[in-house]
């Protein structure tokens, strides 16, 4: 460990000493002069399809994810959709086309 100089610092409590002084500057900054402002959301100027998609934006959307990787809230493994890959996207899609509310996008 080194001080500010880039002295090592051989003694473990004036090591402990620096680390302290080091988080004191880094955590205890004070508040910004200027905080950042969000006036109006966005959704009204942006230009967002919010139709059904289609089964082959599904079928694209499952095809782009990754495998190996932890599996979400659902526990659905990656794999386990690409395996049969045509079953999922008309699942997803009937789920999906069933459920649309043109005023909400589904959450899950």
């Amino acid at each position: 460990m080194k001080d500010k100089d880039g002295k090592r610092i051989p003694i473990e409590d004036k090591q402990l000493q620096r680390w302290a002084e080091y988080f004191r500057e880094v955590l205890n900054r004070p508040d910004p002069a200027k905080r950042a402002c969000m006036a109006q959301p966005l959704a009204d100027k942006l230009d967002i399809d919010c139709c059904v998609p289609t089964k082959t934006e599904i079928l694209k959307a499952i095809k782009s994810l990754k495998n190996n990787k932890e599996p979400g809230k659902h526990n659905i493994i990656t794999q386990v959709l690409k395996t049969g890959i045509r079953f999922p996207t008309d699942w997803l899609y009937d789920l999906l086309y069933k459920n649309w509310n043109a005023e909400t996008i589904p959450e899950d």
